[in-house]
């Protein structure tokens, strides 16, 4: 099995220890990506405020680092949201149906208390299948 740290070029550089996805091989591939967000490569929040922009520039962002692994958000099999207030889990839901292709994976949606950046409303992460 091989790993892969995928590292995206079009979005906000790592401040930390962590890749924006893990691309596993074998006779498949396994992308995990990291938690995205509404932020742009110099780190400044799209959409302050607004649950529905932050949704659609989170989603994409994920598909941004999933294109960069080689997968489309059609490959997405599990996504996990991390909501600040629990209220927006609606405007999420009708944002991803937009924006997921018709691909409904399997999903958590994670209520919390705040962000590493307040003015965050969620950040989603998700696991990927390609052959």
């Amino acid at each position: 099995m091989d790993r892969e740290n995928i590292i995206s070029s079009h979005l906000f550089a790592a401040r930390g220890p962590f890749s924006h996805a893990v691309k596993i091989s074998g006779s498949g591939s396994l992308i995990f990506t990291s938690t995205v967000a509404a932020l742009d490569k110099n780190w400044h929040v799209i959409g302050e405020g607004d649950i529905r922009k932050q949704t659609e520039a989170t989603i994409l962002n994920l598909k941004t680092v999933l294109h960069e692994a080689g997968a489309s958000i059609k490959d997405v099999v599990k996504v996990n949201w991390y909501l600040t207030d629990i209220s927006h889990f609606q405007t999420v839901l009708e944002v991803r149906e937009q924006m997921f292709e018709g691909n409904r994976p399997a999903s958590a949606t994670i209520p919390i208390g705040s962000l590493a950046i307040p003015e965050l409303l969620l950040e989603a992460d998700a696991i990927a299948v390609i052959q």
